[in-house]
């Protein structure tokens, strides 16, 4: 059986009544009426704290907002930043002699020192001897280094005045007559004239022959000749006939010839001296012979029969000997002297011939 403890409150009178009422409740009821008025009490707070936190938010919205002003260095009496750009367009301007909105208008730099700015006046000075490099410096801030615009031609000190104080006349070289491209220039063909303005790399005659110059344009006369007017002929090496390859050099398959133009680096230009040089190709008639058409020659073959000069102050000996050894022109081999047995050693100074030294 379960128990229910009862509670009993006695009121007041009520004034209609003539007796005393008496309530009863069990702790179930009582408790329940507890959380009811908890939770109108909590509601009643919360309802009470978002009225307080509107108020303020309110408040704080009415209330005026207070700026911070960086005042401009300019208003207070101050220098302005100095940028990078502007002040080396005129700098350039000055040191060139040229119109700022020339340099302004043809002055290209990157990203970074376009809005380069310094709060002093930047310091801008040559760094090579050639003016190829410009310091840009902002006191001790920062440094920057510029290449000098192609395009802008900086004088060399002094070059100008000097220009203008030394006035040089130059002696030229001219045609007498008018020459067609390809025709051969004389000597008689040249006169001298004299010239105060030289802007080209005049032509000097360095050669007396007639038939080293040729036009390499059609000419007019009495006008200055430069080196690209003339075809300077070249004395080379030509092949007569065709020079199978391996075959020894001699003066009846060569002749010189004078070329004025295609002449290459390595062409033979002297007669002389390649009779101990045989070609590595075939060459054909006409055909400039090359320093590297030709090799050295084997004037000496092993077992090859020789012969032996000796040499003396006063005396030459003749022999023959036996050559041990393969070699080329000035080269040291070993010989035998077939008339002694002995085995002696030699330079080779010709085809088939031994420079030895025995005699004392």
């Amino acid at each position: 059986m379960t128990r229910v403890a009862v509670i009993t409150f006695i009121h007041a009178k009520n004034s209609c009544c003539s007796c005393d009422t008496i309530t009863t409740f069990s702790v179930g009821d009582l408790m329940n009426r507890i959380a009811v008025n908890l939770f109108v009490f909590g509601s009643t707070l919360i309802l009470l704290a978002g009225t307080v936190l509107a108020e303020q938010t309110s408040d704080a919205a009415t209330k005026p907002t207070i700026e911070i002003h960086q005042p401009n260095p300019a208003d207070l009496g101050g220098s302005p930043p100095f940028e990078l750009k502007e002040s080396l367009v005129t700098w350039l301007a000055d040191v060139a002699n040229k119109d700022e909105s020339f340099i302004e208008e043809k002055l290209r730099l990157n990203r970074n020192l376009e809005t380069k700015r310094c709060v002093s006046e930047i310091v801008f000075s040559y760094v090579r001897p050639n003016k190829s490099l410009i310091l840009a410096r902002c006191e001790t801030e920062w440094r920057r280094f510029i290449r000098q615009p192609s395009w802008l031609k900086i004088e060399k000190e002094n070059e100008a005045s000097n220009r203008d104080e030394k006035i040089e006349i130059s002696t030229v070289l001219a045609l007498s007559k008018d020459v067609k491209s390809g025709e051969l220039i004389r000597k008689t063909d040249l006169i001298k004239k004299e010239i105060t303005v030289l802007s080209f790399p005049p032509f000097i005659l360095s050669s007396d022959r007639d038939d080293s110059l040729i036009a390499s344009r059609d000419l007019q006369a009495n006008i200055p000749l430069s080196t690209t007017d003339v075809l300077i002929g070249e004395q080379v090496l030509t092949a007569i006939a065709t020079i199978p390859s391996g075959s020894t050099l001699s003066e009846s398959l060569m002749m010189m010839d004078v070329r004025h133009k295609n002449v290459p680096d390595d062409a033979v230009k002297i007669a002389t001296g390649w009779n101990f040089m045989e070609t590595n190709k075939t060459i054909m008639p006409g055909e400039i012979i090359r320093e590297r058409h030709l090799r050295k020659s084997k004037l000496v073959r092993r077992q090859d029969p020789v012969t032996l000069v000796n040499r003396g102050p006063a005396i030459e000996i003749i022999t023959s000997g036996t050559a041990l050894q393969d070699g080329y022109y000035g080269q040291s081999i070993k010989v035998i002297n077939t008339e002694s047995g002995r085995r002696v050693v030699g330079i080779i100074v010709g085809r088939g011939k031994v420079e030895v030294n025995t005699v004392n």
